[in-house]
């Protein structure tokens, strides 16, 4: 006792109407976008030195930004770094990307769950030692600890924290 409801028949003109409009839509947010990317070149300077020398891809003005903020959150917004805020960020880069590195190849490449003792003991063992490694208070103000959203690196006893790179 199937009941058919009514719908109105879409009609050829209807379809080409509604892919038109999408068509519309969709480049006033490609015209946005490519706005905003024009705005960032033109405020950062390591995009605006570098755009006379060829043009720049998307992704590079987007990372340019993202290491011009990097760098004035570090000096607090003076544009003078702190060496050592920014050796210690670099350091916790470059560890956190080696722990991500560690967690995917147990996790995918071993198969190991994330009860497993080993797993949970090394992962441990790597939360302390980045406890041990954390800066001095003035380079800490700079560089906040987060705790990691993934669920892998979450133990007993709770979630590992590594420091925010920023």
């Amino acid at each position: 006792s199937h009941v058919p409801r009514s719908v109105s028949p879409t009609t050829t003109s209807q379809i080409q109407a509604r892919k038109k409009r999408r068509g519309i839509i969709e480049k006033r947010r490609r015209d946005r976008i490519n706005s905003s990317l024009s705005e960032l070149r033109r405020l950062v300077p390591t995009a605006f030195e570098k755009q006379g020398s060829s043009k720049l891809e998307k992704a590079e003005i987007l990372q340019m930004t993202v290491d011009h903020l990097k760098m004035l959150h570090a000096t607090g917004g003076t544009g003078f770094l702190d060496a050592r805020a920014l050796a210690v960020d670099y350091r916790s880069i470059g560890f956190r990307e080696c722990l991500t590195e560690v967690v995917r190849y147990l996790g995918v490449l071993e198969g190991q769950n994330t009860a497993d003792p080993i797993r949970l003991r090394l992962l441990s063992h790597l939360n302390n030692y980045v406890a041990e490694m954390e800066p001095s208070p003035v380079a800490a103000s700079l560089l906040p600890v987060q705790t990691w959203p993934w669920s892998f690196l979450h133990s007993a006893a709770g979630p590992m924290q590594v420091p925010r790179r920023e």
